[in-house]
C-alpha cells in the first residue's frame, strides 16, 4: 500500500526490507545481544529500520536494562542508572555509587586484584559515555554503550555498522506520529481489519496506559485508540502495532518470535510479513560464567554488611569484563564471531 509505504519514507527516510525489535534499553547488555547484532547486520544490503523496547510499561523489568551489573555484589541501588536523569545527575549518580563499592571492597574481600582493575577500567568507560552524551535519552545511552563495547572488543564491522544505523526507541514521540498517521488512514481504508487486530491485542492484554499517578492499566482498543488521536504519551506502544502496519506492504522482521507474524498475516489473510528468527534464537552464541558466588549487600548502622550467599550464573558484559578481563572477553566474543557459519 503506497500510502504506508510513503509514510515509513516520510518519518524514517527510508522503507525498511526488515524491522529489528531484538534489542532492549539496555544497561549492562547480555553477550547474546553482540550476537544478535551480528547476525542483523549481516544483512548489509538491506535497509534495516532498529526499533529499541523500552521497559517502561513492563511490571517486572530486566535488572540489566536498569543498572549496570557488576560480579559478587548483589544490590538493587548500586549502579541502577534512571534515564530520565539529567547528564549532570548521570555522572554523579555514578561517582556516588562507585565510592560506596570502593568502601565495600576496602572492608571486604570481594573481588581479585586483577578483578578490582578491571572493575576500575569498565565503571571509567560508563563514567565517559555519560559524559560524552549531549542528552540523557535512553536511546542514545544505549547505543553509545553497545558501540562502546564493539569499540572496545575490536569487533570492528559490527562497530562501523552501528555507527551507520539510527535506533528508534519504541515509545518515542516519532514512532507514535508515525503510527497516529497510519491509523488514521488504516481506519478508513481497512476498518474491519483493524477492529480484529484490535480485538486480538485485548485478548492478548498488550494494551496499556499510565494515569496520573504512573499505575498502569489495560485498556480497550477504542480507549487505546483515543490515545493516538489525543497525541498522548501515557500509551503503551507493543512491537505487534508497528508490525500489523508494516503487513500492508510486507517484509521481514528479526527478534524474538511469539507467533506474532503468523497471527498478524493470519488477521490480514495474506504473507505479506517473514519472520527471520525463531523463538529466543535471535542469536547465535551467549557468553556466560556459571557458579559466581554473589552476596546480598546492605547498610546497616554506617557500614556495609554482607549476607545471604548465592550462586549465580551471569552473562552481561559488565560482569564478564570485570571476572574476566578486557583482551580475554575480546578474544571469547572475536572467536564466536569467526565461529559463526
Amino acid at each position: 500500500m503506497e500510502e504506508i509505504k510513503n509514510l515509513f519514507i516520510k518519518h524514517f527516510n527510508f522503507y525498511p526490507d526488515i524491522i529489528s525489535t531484538t534489542e532492549h534499553v539496555y544497561i549492562s547488555p547480555p553477550s547474546r545481544v553482540i550476537s544478535s547484532l551480528i547476525e542483523l547486520s549481516k544483512f548489509s544490503n538491506k535497509k534495516i529500520l532498529r526499533i529499541i523496547i523500552t521497559d517502561t510499561y513492563s511490571i517486572h523489568p530486566e535488572s540489566c536494562t536498569k543498572q549496570i551489573c557488576i560480579p559478587h555484589l548483589l544490590n538493587r541501588g548500586i549502579f541502577l542508572i534512571d534515564l530520565k536523569s539529567s547528564k549532570k545527575e548521570l555522572i554523579k549518580k555514578l561517582e556516588e555509587d562507585n565510592k560506596k563499592v570502593i568502601r565495600i571492597l576496602k572492608d571486604k574481600l570481594i573481588f581479585s586484584l586483577q578483578e578490582n582493575n578491571n572493575y576500575i577500567e569498565i565503571i571509567n568507560l560508563y563514567k565517559e559515555i555519560f559524559k560524552s552524551i549531549k542528552k540523557s535519552d535512553s536511546i542514545i545511552v544505549y547505543n553509545d554503550i553497545i558501540k562502546m563495547y564493539t569499540d572496545n572488543f575490536k569487533l570492528d564491522s559490527l562497530h562501523y555498522w552501528l555507527e551507520n544505523t539510527v535506533p528508534y526507541g519504541i515509545n518515542s514521540k516519532k514512532i507514535r506520529l508515525f503510527l497516529k498517521e497510519a491509523f488514521d488512514i488504516l481506519c478508513e481504508i481497512d476498518p474491519f481489519g483493524v477492529s480484529l487486530f484490535g480485538k486480538y491485542l485485548e485478548t492478548k492484554n498488550r494494551l496499556k496506559r499510565k494515569d496520573k499517578n504512573n499505575i498502569i492499566n489495560i485498556i480497550s482498543w477504542n480507549e487505546y485508540l483515543e490515545e493516538f488521536n489525543n497525541n498522548s504519551d501515557f500509551y503503551s506502544v507493543p512491537f505487534e502495532v508497528i508490525l500489523y502496519v508494516y503487513s500492508y506492504c510486507g517484509g521481514s522482521h528479526f527478534g524474538n518470535d511469539y507467533d506474532i507474524v503468523n497471527n498478524i498475516n493470519k488477521i490480514r489473510n495474506n504473507s505479506n510479513l517473514t519472520q527471520l528468527t525463531k523463538h529466543n534464537k535471535d542469536y547465535v552464541f551467549n557468553i556466560e560464567l556459571k557458579e559466581v558466588q554473589f552476596q546480598k549487600v546492605s547498610m546497616i548502622k554506617d557500614k556495609w554488611s554482607l549476607s545471604h550467599k548465592m550462586i549465580k550464573t551471569v552473562d552481561t558484559l559488565p560482569e564478564l569484563y570485570i571476572l574476566l578481563g578486557q583482551n580475554n572477553l575480546k578474544n571469547k566474543l572475536k572467536n564466536k564471531t569467526y565461529l559463526i557459519p
